[in-house]
């Protein structure tokens, strides 16, 4: 396996999620609205449930045997473990998920995390505080389209 295989097999993943979502919304993928949504800055997602989706993927680390992927998903980890192994499976080869970090969910990042030592009364209340803006944000007023590009996380510039 090698780095150029794999990125042509996310690649291929993620181009199918995006056909998806864009499916799942009722757009015709030739349409303005459609060329709109995907091209709009920031995470553009179905704003009610929908089947699990794939809005980003890509290589972080590539040092066989092992590597890093950075997913961004609406599901939960035992979707994302079968997505390892189909991954292996199309590479012709075995993929095991040794390790899950969950570093955002929604608006929310590891800097709104309260570590063990942090639960007591007072840091959680101070944390609903700061928190509480952020649940507005993410709750749609239509089941339509929802662009995050203007939810303030932070998450994006501490990042390299």
């Amino acid at each position: 396996m090698t780095r150029g295989k794999l990125l042509k097999a996310i690649m291929s993943i993620q181009s199918a999620h995006q056909h998806k979502a864009i499916n799942f919304l009722g757009l015709d993928p030739h349409s303005q609205e459609a060329y709109e949504a995907l091209s709009s800055e920031g995470l553009v997602r179905p704003a009610r449930n929908s089947p699990p989706m794939i809005y980003g993927l890509s290589i972080v680390d590539f040092d066989l045997p092992s590597f890093t992927l950075v997913l961004c998903i609406n599901e939960t980890c035992d979707y994302l473990k079968l997505l390892i192994h189909d991954l292996g499976l199309q590479l012709k080869t075995s993929a095991v998920c040794t390790q899950v970090r969950c570093i955002r969910h929604g608006p929310w990042t590891l800097h709104h995390a309260l570590l063990r030592k942090h639960w007591s009364l007072e840091h959680i209340i101070n944390n609903i505080g700061v928190c509480n803006p952020m649940a507005k944000t993410v709750t749609p007023k239509v089941a339509s389209l929802v662009n995050t590009k203007n939810v303030n996380t932070g998450y994006l510039s501490n990042e390299k």
